[in-house]
């Protein structure tokens, strides 16, 4: 695989994303955000390198919980008054998948991996493997969600070469990963 671009976002930097999106999305969790805006930051940084059919594009999220804030506010809200159902597709974990979808216009192959970011990305590369390997996806967008504040996006492509300098920053990015994970975060 060949990774095209690398980006990293917190809910704070997503609020000119929730703007543009506010017509197709009417709640998300902070963290879906800071995945979309992960996923759109990927997706600028490699405009020029890429041109591809938006059924091309696939996306994997890792989350260890999904996302947390918005399934405590549901979960307190039900308790004790109605609660909105548009409130309830937010909590979901596949959320944070369908919000880097939108944002990126995705419409391959996506789904959202429930494990521990260290777990989840090696589970995320086999598939992102397959997908770019067969007829699945030409670009993958793997987002990983480690905690409730920050969301980490890499978009892959099938080719892979050795002297490309962003295959060693991928590395470091993936021990990162590996290290938030066992720390607990």
């Amino acid at each position: 695989m060949k990774v095209l671009a690398l980006a990293e976002s917190t809910p704070a930097t997503t609020t000119a994303l929730e703007v543009e999106l506010r017509s197709q999305v009417r709640f998300a969790d902070r963290v879906a955000w800071a995945a979309a805006d992960a996923v759109r930051s990927c997706l600028h940084a490699s405009i020029g390198l890429i041109e591809t059919n938006p059924d091309d594009i696939g996306v994997i999220a890792i989350c260890g919980q999904g996302p947390v804030t918005t399934l405590r506010e549901v979960a307190l809200v039900a308790q004790e008054v109605l609660a909105s159902p548009l409130r309830f597709p937010a909590a979901s974990p596949g959320s944070i998948a369908a919000l880097a979808c939108i944002s990126a216009g995705a419409k391959g192959p996506s789904l959202c991996l429930v494990m521990t970011p260290t777990a989840g990305i090696r589970v995320a590369m086999d598939i992102a493997r397959v997908w770019l390997a067969g007829e699945h996806a030409l670009l993958t967008f793997i987002v990983i969600c480690a905690n409730d504040t920050t969301a980490r996006a890499a978009l892959l492509g099938p080719e892979e070469t050795d002297d490309d300098p962003r295959l060693s920053t991928f590395d470091l990015w993936l021990a990162h990963i590996s290290n938030e994970g066992e720390r607990g975060l």
